[in-house]
């Protein structure tokens, strides 16, 4: 069903699905949940639950995906606003607070995800992101200010190192407790290449 035509009663039971996968994944991988078990967290039937999803880890990324790409939309019209520009902090700096405000936001979730060895989708959610993100910013921004760039620097290559190198450095402030959020977006500001803004 498209988000935009929901009716009352389909959007209350998403967003009770919604909630469910959020509070159960926070206890255990989504990979380990079973519909039966977000369903009746949310207080729905499996039918139900697979009217809005294909398994609890899909929802889940789902959710987070939307989250990411809510930010990535607040990005893009940021940058074409003259006021912001007139601002003095540089917009990957903005961009990365507003990334800290979401790994918090579903920090034990992400926590999770990264202490998994094998990695949990949570992480490939992040990492496919900021991938996205990179080649989305390297292809309309990077390319238009620095047009010699593009013989010398290949875009997968940039925005692969980008997503992964992002992801990593989130899971290495969650493991230092994620307790500094200036520091960590300091840190990953000052790693960006001076070209990249």
């Amino acid at each position: 069903m498209a988000e935009g035509k929901m009716d009352a009663r389909a959007a209350r039971t998403a967003a009770s699905l919604e909630r469910a996968i959020v509070a159960l994944s926070s206890e255990k991988p989504a990979a380990s949940l079973t519909v039966s078990e977000v369903a009746r967290e949310a207080g729905v039937n499996r039918v139900t639950f697979y009217r809005h999803a294909e398994s609890p880890e899909k929802l889940l990324g789902s959710i987070l995906r939307r989250d990411l790409d809510r930010i990535r939309a607040d990005d893009r019209v940021r940058r074409d606003d003259p006021a912001f520009e007139a601002t003095d902090e540089p917009y990957v700096q903005v961009v990365l607070g507003e990334v800290a405000a979401h790994v918090l936001a579903y920090e034990p979730i992400y926590r999770r995800a990264f202490a998994d060895p094998v990695g949990g989708a949570e992480r490939a959610v992040l990492a496919d992101h900021f991938t996205e993100s990179a080649r989305l910013h390297f292809r309309n921004n990077v390319r238009t200010a620095h047009p010699e760039l593009s013989d010398s620097i290949d875009e997968e290559t940039t925005a692969r190192f980008i997503g992964h190198g992002l992801s990593g450095a989130v899971g290495a402030w969650l493991e230092s407790g994620a307790g500094d959020r200036d520091r960590f977006v300091a840190t990953t500001t000052a790693l960006f290449p001076a070209w990249w803004s």
